[in-house]
């Protein structure tokens, strides 16, 4: 058995080249995976979820998150998820995984203009919506599902994928 940061235990640790079908939302045990196994993986973007602006819980409710970082002006910041902008280390694509809290979800298609957005402005819409393309070039689409819970301190990554 490995010990973990927060002294929880496995029998099984997922090894790199295996970690992106074994945390696939699909898998019926990916939330029994240890806190901290997402920290094992590369990561490519990191930030920590500041606030929330009045209206986002409405875009949240449509499965649709839009992060700005704290420097956004007033009329985006209105529906944004505002968030401590940090470095993109690498460009994400599909199949690469966007991690909200302990809830790790594939991504399914990222837009052409999504890579610049977060690097340069911290700006992200990702849309739950399950499409193999982007609706908008700065999107990226993840599963339908109902979105995971959000809200300051939340930490959002993008992992590297298979």
């Amino acid at each position: 058995m490995k010990a973990f940061e927060h002294g929880e235990k496995v029998d099984t640790v997922v090894s790199p080249q295996h970690h992106s079908r074994a945390l696939s939302a699909n898998n019926p045990h990916f939330d029994s995976y240890p806190k901290g196994v997402f920290s094992m993986l590369k990561t490519k973007y990191e930030t920590e979820v500041a606030q929330l602006g009045p209206l986002s819980q409405e875009f949240i409710a449509e499965g649709i998150l839009v992060f700005f970082d704290m420097s956004a002006p007033e009329e985006l910041a209105e529906f944004a998820i505002l968030h401590e902008h940090g470095q993109l280390y690498e460009d994400f694509h599909a199949g690469d995984q966007l991690v909200i809290g302990e809830k790790a979800l594939e991504i399914l298609s990222v837009g052409e203009k999504a890579n610049d957005n977060v690097a340069k402005l911290g700006h992200l819409v990702v849309k739950f919506n399950g499409q193999s393309e982007p609706e908008m070039p700065g999107d990226i689409s993840v599963a339908k599902i109902p979105t995971p819970p959000i809200g300051p301190g939340t930490i959002i990554k993008i992992i590297a994928g298979n």
